[in-house]
């Protein structure tokens, strides 16, 4: 759709200007990070289009850097539904230094997002589709909103899901995109990073130095891992589409599912948008037990034999989370409830292995969901909240 290069993605991922040579592990104190990074932030800004890439040691640390644009007294307006990490720098840690916030549920509805701009709004912040609720986000509309008010507020988003090999938020109006490269752009497991693309000197320039004052630096090794990964990226997503969507029907049409929220299903209430400013899906989509209880969640966590329960996504395996107890557990209980983060949401993360074995091991997964016999049928929610974040706080101490 936005094709700018004469070169196709997936040959432009896998080719570089540079020799094979510069691509070794081994380097002299003083280019370490310097060679090998600067050949990664390249690509980066390749694929997105842009002009330049910073690569960072995690996405958390890549949204360190962008939040820290910011100056006490600023605002902030940020779309609900982000990951929690980002959720919770926002709320307790820039708050504490007197950044404010406003979250709101839908950046798409012009009229909220106009009375909701102040005079000290220097980010607009927002993930599409949503982490975990798969909400679509009207770029183009955005863009246009704010900028009727002010031409100096940063429009920031997290293309984590869906890569740049399926949107390029930058030909949208956005200023800088955010990416944990630790999922579909590495997409082995192996590595834990991040990174911000932009198209603006000013932006790029006071990122740079945050970088360099703060020694915000992934090491050599991992930037190689994440350059070898891109070079396979296109091939990874399109097969992941093709079994997410496959394995989405089905669960959608399955008697104790009650709702499959999946941007390529036509039954998501912004499946039009998404095809209008997104080139395709990625494997990440969630869904709702029927009648589900916490209790079900967990037995088909336990119940399946293939899908791993893990936090992360956009690898190899496929994964399956419970978000009330895994990304969203310290985003507090009455802020989740208004979300539709419940109890008996599941979000997958579809990986690359063969389809009907992921549909076989879903099957007899939940033929035994709905009987007796989990150990946290006594717990509610909130209890799990209290536990969980008593562990989580005793393990920053």
């Amino acid at each position: 759709m936005y094709r700018q290069s004469p070169r196709g993605f997936a040959t432009t991922a896998i080719h570089q200007k540079i020799s094979f040579d510069d691509l070794t592990i081994t380097y002299d104190v003083d280019s370490n990070y310097s060679e090998q990074g600067f050949q990664l932030n390249k690509k980066l800004a390749e694929l997105d289009d842009g002009k330049y890439a910073l690569s960072f040691p995690s996405g958390l640390a890549a949204a360190s850097a962008l939040f820290s644009l910011l100056k006490p007294g600023d605002h902030i307006l940020v779309c609900s539904n982000i990951y929690g990490g980002t959720d919770r720098i926002i709320r307790e840690f820039l708050s504490e230094i007197k950044i404010e916030n406003t979250f709101l549920s839908d950046l798409s509805d012009s009229g909220v997002v106009s009375a909701s701009l102040k005079p000290n709004t220097k980010l607009v912040y927002f993930e599409t589709p949503s982490n975990p609720l798969t909400r679509i986000t009207d770029i183009e509309g955005l863009v246009n909103e704010v900028r009727k008010i002010s031409s100096d507020i940063i429009i920031a988003t997290d293309n984590t899901f869906l890569s740049p090999y399926f949107q390029k938020p930058l030909h949208l109006g956005v200023d800088i995109v955010l990416y944990s490269l630790t999922k579909y752009m590495n997409g082995h497991g192996d590595v834990v990073m991040g990174a911000l693309v932009t198209n603006s000197k000013e932006y790029f320039n006071r990122l740079e130095k945050i970088q360099f004052c703060t020694g915000n630096y992934p090491s050599s090794i991992d930037c190689d891992l994440v350059f070898k990964g891109i070079k396979s990226l296109k091939v990874r997503m399109d097969r992941i589409q093709k079994s997410s969507l496959e394995l989405a029907e089905y669960l959608e049409n399955h008697p104790k599912i009650d709702k499959v929220l999946h941007p390529s299903l036509p039954s998501h209430p912004q499946h039009k948008l998404a095809l209008k400013q997104s080139y395709g899906f990625s494997g990440v989509f969630v869904f709702y037990i029927k009648n589900g209880t916490l209790e079900n969640s967990v037995k088909l966590m336990e119940s399946v034999k293939m899908v791993i329960g893990a936090a992360s996504l956009g690898g190899l395996e496929t994964l399956m989370q419970i978000p009330v107890l895994t990304s969203h557990i310290m985003v507090p209980y009455e802020e989740r409830v208004k979300m539709e983060i419940t109890d008996n949401l599941l979000r997958v993360s579809v990986g690359l292995e063969d389809v009907e074995d992921l549909i076989d091991d879903f099957t007899q997964a939940l033929e035994i969901i709905g009987h007796p016999g989990s150990d946290v049928s006594s717990l509610c929610c909130r209890c799990w909240d209290q536990v969980n974040q008593a562990l989580f706080r005793e393990h920053l101490n």
